[in-house]
């Protein structure tokens, strides 16, 4: 366990989720944030933008799970392929392709382990903002540690709802196997995601 894990594996889940969310508070897109908070969206260019989500707001139903199981970072929409269940990856996805995005901008995080690297590559490649960062209260906090080290200069986050991970001990546990916890992006989210592409554009 390095620093970053253990500092967030001793403070209180409520005082993450507070601390968390007052770092990127956003009364225009709640209950999206941005990062840091005294980011313009308006300065954000979106061709330096990558996006990524968890795993685990994967539905259990998800075509692609006997093949690949739900931990992966495979999905039919950015395999360019049609997705026929309900999903809010899904419904995620399709909002990124309508504004530009490419599935190769695109990260379904199965393990942080593999999610940093990715993130390491694409800042090379010169990608420097995150459009649509998701993920659990303590997968956010981390993560921001780490983009920000690595050289991102910040962005747009969201989190995910359900029965996400509540202890450290919980979340460290998910890098090695599904756990089975069930999240989503909610509409909500989506819809100010929406909200933020559309101020993009005007």
């Amino acid at each position: 366990m390095n620093f970053n894990e253990l500092w967030y594996g001793i403070i209180p889940f409520p005082i993450t989720k507070s601390f968390i969310k007052h770092r990127t508070e956003s009364k225009l897109l709640e209950p999206l944030g941005i990062y840091p908070r005294n980011l313009e969206l308006s300065n954000i260019p979106l061709d330096e933008c990558i996006s990524f989500m968890p795993y685990c707001a994967k539905p259990n139903n998800c075509p692609l799970n006997k093949k690949y199981t739900r931990k992966s970072q495979k999905c039919l929409r950015l395999m360019g392929k049609e997705c026929n269940i309900k999903c809010s990856i899904k419904e995620t996805i399709n909002v990124l392709f309508d504004n530009g995005f490419t599935s190769d901008r695109i990260f379904i995080i199965d393990r942080d382990s593999n999610l940093f690297p990715w993130l390491e590559q694409k800042h090379l490649q010169g990608y420097n903002y995150f459009f649509a960062g998701f993920g659990c209260y303590y997968g956010v906090a981390y993560a921001l540690s780490i983009v920000m080290k690595i050289g991102f200069k910040g962005g747009l986050a969201g989190f995910v709802e359900g029965n996400y991970c509540r202890t450290m001990k919980d979340y460290m546990g998910m890098e090695e196997g599904d756990k089975g916890r069930n999240t989503e992006i909610t509409p909500q989210s989506i819809e100010s995601l929406k909200k933020a592409f559309s101020y993009k554009i005007e």
